[in-house]
């Protein structure tokens, strides 16, 4: 009887093993995908701008960036930061299953066209 059960808990211990590396992949491609390294370090400079001039400069500025941005479709950059964001929160299992709903494993497989879908949903996590 104690083998049996040995072995049943060792089942469970390699699916939850399994389940947390799976995580951590996904985790770890929302950090490090191949065109991250130049985008990010095209990003930097805008939001310093945006910054700088936002502190420095009327609020205008602000509200027309915004309402163009809400024009534009968001890229997968934008929507990988929400959810980063809401990851780091705490929410990391929200976020799985937010992906998971739209069919893919990872963000980067989630259809450009449902990117703004994806974004709306992760906007909200934990704010109910």
């Amino acid at each position: 009887m104690r083998m049996k059960e040995l072995d049943t808990l060792l089942g469970q211990i390699e699916l939850a093993s399994k389940a947390t590396l799976e995580f951590v992949d996904e985790i770890r491609e929302m950090f490090t995908s191949d065109g991250d390294a130049a985008e990010v370090g095209s990003k930097a400079p805008e939001v310093a701008t945006t910054d700088v001039a936002g502190s420095n400069e009327a609020t205008p500025d602000k509200t027309e960036s915004k309402s163009s941005d809400t024009k534009k479709p968001p890229t997968l950059d934008e929507v990988r930061d929400v959810l980063t964001k809401k990851s780091r929160e705490g929410y990391a299992p929200e976020v799985k299953a937010l992906i998971s709903k739209y069919g893919a494993a990872k963000l980067s497989e989630i259809p450009k066209d449902k990117l703004a879908d994806v974004l709306a949903e992760g906007e909200v996590i934990g704010s109910a």
